[in-house]
């Protein structure tokens, strides 16, 4: 255990180290904080490390993208959609106003 031990102690700083003694000597609840937080952030950087985790991140990382940019196409449509529904009833307006103003031309010719 003592060797074991030593081994720890090399691959981290004294704190994380002695953290970890202490956790096997003892139930994790009776841990500080402090400690808890140096031995999961030497689990968290362990993790990193690892190839398979960080393809794991780069892939939904790239999901993530790939959602994104359909999300702005569709918002990219829809706003052509809107424009177009605009524009639609715009022209209507104009229509009904034209044919308004030339049912008053009649009726004044009348």
């Amino acid at each position: 255990i003592a060797q074991e031990e030593e081994d720890v102690a090399q691959l981290v700083d004294d704190e994380t180290a002695e953290a970890a003694r202490a956790l096997s000597r003892a139930p994790p609840e009776d841990l500080s904080m402090s400690q808890h937080l140096m031995l999961l952030e030497n689990l968290c950087n362990e993790a990193l490390a690892t190839a398979e985790l960080r393809e794991a991140l780069a892939k939904r990382l790239e999901e993530a993208e790939d959602v994104l940019r359909d999300l702005r196409a569709e918002r990219q449509e829809d706003r052509k959609q809107i424009r177009e529904v605009e524009a639609a009833l715009k022209e209507e307006r104009r229509q009904r106003r034209e044919e308004e103003a030339a049912k008053r031309a009649e009726m004044l010719a009348q």
